[in-house]
């Protein structure tokens, strides 16, 4: 029985630490991604999530998937800041589109003209973007900086 109290009391503590990271940090996408054993190791539960400010952008190259599952190359442009907002350009082949974006922690959202933004998650400060476009986000899209 005490076991059984050990890890009640346990899964209780981690629950009343991932709800105190939502609420005070801010930073968590879900409650059950601060469930898991390893959630000290998940910056969107442990506050360690990068500022707003601190993307800036920079050259990029895309490659990428439309919804259909046509392939392509180009590059990407993204100028501006989290607090003026930001200014995308593709070129893709003789293409080019532009949309304007706002930063949410990691993530980048842009509106590009279309019925769906561009989501994009911003990994290793910058270094790569992840993103999502499309009907249901069928589009995928990985930005490297250059």
């Amino acid at each position: 029985m005490a076991s059984a109290h050990s890890a009640l009391m346990k899964k209780s503590l981690n629950m009343l630490f991932c709800c105190l990271a939502l609420t005070v940090g801010g930073f968590a996408q879900n409650y059950s991604e601060c469930q898991a054993p390893n959630a000290h190791m998940n910056p969107n539960c442990n506050g360690s999530a990068p500022a707003a400010g601190a993307f800036q952008g920079g050259s990029y190259a895309v490659q990428g998937s439309t919804p259909e599952g046509t392939r392509y190359e180009g590059s990407v442009v993204i100028s501006g800041d989290a607090t003026s907002g930001f200014h995308v350009v593709w070129t893709i082949g003789s293409e080019t589109y532009e949309g304007t974006g706002t930063l949410s922690g990691t993530v980048l959202t842009v509106d590009w003209g279309q019925a769906e933004p561009v989501v994009y998650k911003i990994v290793g400060g910058g270094a790569i973007l992840n993103g999502k476009w499309g009907k249901r986000g069928r589009g995928r899209e990985k930005l490297t900086r250059q």
